[in-house]
């Protein structure tokens, strides 16, 4: 309703044979190169495309978004909730936690150089010039604000969207108070007459 394709890839999960690191992030390598080159098909401008994604997911779109910017320079990277640092998240204590050792193959200090490779936090500090944006609830239980705030700390274009008393699963209702800031945070585009 509001102008956008979206595309929404399916990847390999933990468990699956092939998912977690890198088989994942391999997945979505294909499918966002596959719609970045099929653009004037798809019919969107090249030049107004975000990679969004909550969560993990969130976790996802970052790494992509960061991969992917010295190619496409326009392209917008946006974290809902995202996980940006997953070597701190790996050490909490919630279900969701456990999940990063998983996907990584084993916790952060037998798996360092694997952990560095799938952290937005350490790709941005290679290249902080790097624009992304960050949506985040003030009151995550799942997602800490310390995720963002690292991230907001490592680089000199990130930013930092705060909803206050907003948590986890707030940020992708499209009836709550986030999604007038997704839609403020991505590519503008004409709305097509009704």
């Amino acid at each position: 309703d509001e102008g956008y394709v979206v595309l929404a890839p399916e990847y390999r999960r933990v468990g699956d044979v092939g998912g977690g690191w890198p088989g994942t992030l391999d997945d979505l390598r294909v499918a966002e190169r596959g719609a970045l080159a099929r653009t004037d098909a798809l019919g969107v401008d090249p030049e107004r495309v975000a990679l969004v994604g909550h969560s993990a997911g969130g976790h996802l779109a970052l790494l992509l978004a960061l991969e992917l910017g010295a190619e496409y320079p326009s392209l917008s990277g946006i974290g809902l909730a995202a996980i940006a640092d997953p070597e701190q998240y790996a050490l909490g204590t919630g279900s969701c936690h456990a999940a990063t050792p998983e996907f990584f193959g084993g916790m952060p200090d037998a798996r360092a150089e694997v952990y560095r490779a799938g952290s937005p936090l350490r790709r941005l500090e290679a290249a902080p010039d790097t624009a992304l944006t960050l949506i985040h609830g003030t009151d995550d239980p799942i997602v800490a604000p310390e995720q963002a705030e690292a991230l907001s700390a490592a680089g000199n274009r990130v930013h930092v969207h705060w909803l206050v008393d907003a948590a986890h699963f707030d940020l992708i209702h499209p009836g709550g108070g986030a999604f007038p800031v997704l839609l403020d945070a991505l590519p503008p585009v004409e709305v097509p007459a009704r």
